[in-house]
């Protein structure tokens, strides 16, 4: 639990529940199939290594 906290870096409650992570390709693809996820998108604007989420 507490190394999945560390990989979230974004939460969103206002219109709906969604957090964006970093995980791997294993991880994203299963998510996918997980009950109540509508959808998995990668985020394009992360920059890991340096830790720069964008905005």
């Amino acid at each position: 639990m507490e190394e999945a906290k560390k990989n979230m870096y974004a939460f969103n409650t206002t219109i709906h529940t969604s957090f964006q992570c970093t995980v791997s390709e294993e991880t994203f693809e299963n998510f996918k199939g997980l009950p109540g996820v509508l959808w998995v998108l990668p985020n394009s604007n992360i920059d890991v290594k340096n830790k720069d989420y964008g905005g």
